[in-house]
């Protein structure tokens, strides 16, 4: 930023000597007065990234502050109440479901090499930036 408003200084010293030939030198009021649109573009720029930094800001320390809660919360509620031991199951045959034993062994994801991994990523990858709009 600071670089383009020494450009813009410039800039506005070269229009205001260009308009009045016959002066010698400006000062910075006259560089103002004679290019004074960029300068008033330049400061609602430079406003609007400090809007954004403040705003930012706060949110960070919002959700700072939430984060602190929710651990302190996590803390009270896990020294509070010891949770209970898992149990053991009494026999290893406890859920068996019903197989047909006519059915196929389920087929094994196919291998793939590095290049075709990283193509079909890429693929993934592309639609789903696609599907939310994003290029």
């Amino acid at each position: 930023m600071r670089r383009v408003e020494a450009e813009l200084w410039q800039h506005g010293v070269n229009a205001y000597l260009n308009e009045h030939p016959e002066e010698q030198a400006c000062n910075s009021a006259d560089a103002f007065a004679a290019t004074s649109g960029p300068f008033e573009r330049l400061q609602r720029i430079a406003n609007a990234c400090e809007r954004n930094y403040h705003r930012a800001l706060k949110e960070i320390l919002r959700l700072q502050a939430v984060a602190s809660e929710v651990a302190k919360v996590g803390q009270t509620v896990s020294s509070a109440s010891p949770q209970p031991e898992q149990s053991k199951p009494s026999s290893s045959n406890l859920a068996s479901l019903r197989q047909n034993p006519n059915s196929p062994e389920p087929a094994a994801a196919p291998e793939m090499d590095d290049e075709t991994f990283r193509l079909r990523k890429a693929a993934i990858f592309a639609d789903s930036m696609a599907k939310y709009g994003r290029k």
